[in-house]
């Protein structure tokens, strides 16, 4: 985590989108917090470390969490809503995580991820990830 700060100290990223963070009930929001950003999490669930993802937001952006108001079944994904853009209009901010492990990307969840980026296609939207 060290060097991760560093390396958003040098560039100073307004969001950062972070894959396979094997986060769990054991580990703490703190321990993947960064001083100026709110995070955003989503922990794979199914009893697998590996997965999950982070969001992280600059603070002076007041990204809410939207974790709840998408219907998608998409495993390993997190949204904020960044309210107002320079039109006016909601920015979504999401990551998501597509595993190349077969158990986890069997055409199911590939449908889940395509119902996803249905979604929220349309709006403007930041979305980053890693498949």
């Amino acid at each position: 985590m060290q060097k991760f700060a560093t390396v958003i100290e040098t560039v100073q990223p307004d969001v950062i989108g972070v894959t396979e963070s094997w986060g769990s009930d054991d580990i703490s929001d703190s321990e993947f917090s960064i001083p100026g950003f709110d995070l955003f999490r989503a922990d794979r669930s199914n009893g697998h470390r590996e997965g999950g993802v982070l969001l992280l937001v600059n603070s002076r952006m007041n990204a809410i969490d939207l974790e709840c108001k998408l219907n998608s079944k998409f495993t390993d994904q997190i949204w904020c809503l960044k309210i107002k853009i320079s039109n006016g209009e909601d920015l979504l901010i999401g990551v998501c995580y597509r595993s190349p492990n077969v158990e986890f990307s069997d055409k199911a969840n590939n449908n889940r991820l395509c119902e996803m980026i249905d979604e929220v296609s349309g709006r403007p939207i930041i979305l980053t990830g890693d498949s």
